[in-house]
């Protein structure tokens, strides 16, 4: 899909949040930090913000979009029904289509291999490798 494709369904899906905060105490990432970027309304805002072209790609803006865990918590206690889950998948799609060529293959590659059982208990075998050597 094209990047304004993507941007023009990102700002009507974001476009639907009330900004009422009625998400912010479902949000388990909003709990632990205390901070709006990394509440559902500051995520959309960001979202928003992004596909409008009125903020730029960022790695401080990507922190606060790659912390949500997509649990989808916030959309039980929406009023207005905004598919945060869509919202958050487009917007993490939208950055991908921005890496370079090699760099979206090696994120495909790696999460065909995290997809398998195999490569799951391969690479959990492996951090607890690093751990054991004390490294991490």
């Amino acid at each position: 899909m094209k990047d304004e494709a993507i941007k023009a369904r990102l700002v009507e899906t974001a476009d639907r949040c009330v900004k009422c905060g009625l998400c912010l105490p479902h949000c388990p990432t909003y709990a632990v930090k205390a901070d709006e970027g990394e509440s559902p309304r500051g995520r959309i805002a960001l979202i928003e913000g992004l596909a409008a072209g009125k903020l730029v790609q960022s790695p401080r803006l990507w922190a606060h979009l790659q912390s949500c865990l997509e649990c989808r918590a916030c959309e039980a206690a929406c009023p207005s029904l905004v598919a945060f889950g869509s919202l958050m998948d487009d917007a993490r799609a939208l950055q991908t289509q921005g890496l370079g060529r090699w760099r979206r293959c090696l994120k495909k590659s790696w999460l065909r291999i995290l997809s398998t059982s195999k490569g799951a208990r391969t690479t959990a075998a492996l951090a607890r490798l690093y751990r054991s050597c004390g490294l991490g």
